[in-house]
């Protein structure tokens, strides 16, 4: 068994910050000369844990098992994790649908007092024999870091009983203030369990694309129809991808990461260790990003002549089309709030379309991220709102309504109550977003769902908006704390 690596928390990298809110040009006067500091909330409605994330990155591994030691509840995203990846692996062309391996613990009171591991190492154990995994991989919750359980101990032992590799992913939800924190504690663990000295015969052709569950099996398609443009093959990982398809991640000549937060951490660690060259290009959303996305492909491997026809002939097909939209859309008031690389996308996406560019919701600040709200404030001036934040949709219901918000792309949950519509952009739709192609899918589902708000009005008419009429007279950002900011 490898030794483990001990992941950082993604808020105690140099210039990361998760808490804030204000103006785009103030906020990045202050970021730019070094007086950013992250404001605490004295009131916070919600966040995503770090288990969540590594169950994203793990879950949806072919062989692999995934064994949760915690509380049942903590397996209520997994379920719906489940329900649309099935439909995604048949796009994907990954076969006939099947529901994701999972077991859990199921900690109760006597396991917090007495441990749990005795129920850990029984539950590897029947999972093995129900499944027959290559890898099982344990995750750990709230629940057993709090009381102490060692999960690498009981890995060790489960792993000694099986025969198989079990791996312990240390991704207790309360371990980071950024959940992205539970995507590099995945992927340390295969870094350490798996991949850690493999020595694969090296594949020239061969590049990995990393994949965040938020795309769509189409996406997933379009980004690897890219690669294969320049002649090459992408080996996309994680999702649906088996434990071999892992293992070869050291034999790609290249790594790319479609996200600014996803798998950069494995990337970096490839380059150091194999000298494999990688680039973080972000999600190519929206005509900019996509011809950036294709010229960093065509940079990286060395064929920028290819990249460049390529881009001139897609701008004079989508030329007609996206003119038609631009006239339906323009000026229309939008918010974008997500994930950060798809909220800074689907941002400068907005743009393509003719939309005014309200306020953006992201969950992290860092120099990448400041560079990307630079490119967006050169697009739509710097008077946009940065609503710094994991997810805090009464600080979103607020902007929307104090800033006359017509569209949201993104969460679009609480703007639909407060009669807004909006479309859902993580991956749960079964619609390209990604490339060109993308770029009119979009368009005329905005379009489409801008002209029949019916739904929408009905909530809001009928009074369901979830929060008082006085919090709408405050500021979005009254519950920073002003002695942190």
């Amino acid at each position: 068994m490898a030794k483990p690596i001990i992941t950082k928390n993604r808020e105690d990298y140099p210039n990361t910050f998760y808490g804030g809110g204000g103006g785009c040009g103030e906020s990045l006067v202050r970021f730019k000369c070094g007086c950013f500091k992250n404001a605490e909330r004295s009131f916070e409605q919600t966040k995503q844990c770090v288990q969540m994330s590594s169950v994203q990155v793990l879950t949806k591994i072919d062989d692999a098992l995934c064994v949760f030691h915690s509380p049942i509840g903590c397996t209520g995203c997994t379920s719906f994790i489940n329900g649309f990846s099935k439909l995604k692996r048949v796009q994907a062309g990954k076969g006939a649908p099947r529901n994701i391996p999972y077991i859990v613990t199921n900690m109760d009171e006597r396991d917090i007092v007495f441990g749990g591991t005795d129920k850990l190492i029984e539950a590897v154990a029947e999972g093995y024999r129900r499944y027959k995994p290559k890898v099982v991989f344990v995750l750990a919750s709230c629940a057993s870091g709090i009381i102490g359980d060692n999960i690498n101990a009981a890995a060790r032992k489960a792993e000694e009983q099986i025969g198989a590799r079990v791996i312990p992913i240390h991704c207790e939800g309360f371990k980071s203030q950024l959940n992205a924190t539970g995507i590099d504690a995945a992927f340390d663990a295969i870094i350490g369990y798996l991949l850690d000295g493999t020595k694969p015969e090296k594949e020239d052709d061969l590049i990995n694309l990393f994949f965040p569950q938020s795309l769509t099996a189409y996406d997933r398609l379009e980004m690897s129809r890219l690669v294969e443009l320049f002649g090459k093959r992408a080996n996309t990982v994680p999702d649906y991808a088996a434990i071999d398809d892992i293992l070869r991640i050291p034999a790609a000549s290249a790594t790319i990461s479609a996200c600014y937060i996803f798998a950069d951490h494995l990337a970096e660690w490839l380059e150091a260790e194999y000298g494999i060259p990688y680039d973080v290009i972000g999600l190519p959303i929206g005509i900019q990003n996509t011809d950036r996305y294709l010229r960093a492909l065509g940079k990286l491997f060395g064929q920028e002549d290819v990249a460049e026809a390529f881009i001139e002939k897609e701008h004079k097909r989508i030329e007609k089309p996206l003119g038609e939209l631009r006239a339906k859309l323009a000026g229309k008031r939008v918010l974008t709030g997500s994930g950060t690389s798809r909220s800074l996308a689907t941002a400068l996406l907005a743009g393509d379309l003719g939309m005014e560019l309200v306020a953006i919701q992201t969950p992290v600040l860092n120099g990448r991220v400041a560079a990307e709200i630079e490119v967006l404030a050169d697009r739509h001036g710097a008077g946009f709102v940065l609503d710094l934040s994991c997810v805090q949709p009464f600080e979103l219901a607020n902007i929307i309504k104090k800033h006359n918000v017509e569209f949201l792309i993104g969460f679009n949950t609480v703007a639909t109550f407060l009669g807004v519509p909006g479309i859902q952009t993580q991956g749960s739709d079964d619609f390209q977003q990604m490339g060109y192609d993308g770029v009119l899918n979009l368009g005329e589902k905005i379009v489409r769902l801008s002209a029949n708000p019916t739904f929408q009005a009905h909530l809001r008419d009928r009074g369901y908006s979830p929060y008082r009429e006085d919090w709408y007279e405050k500021e979005p950002f009254s519950y920073l704390k002003e002695g942190a900011i």
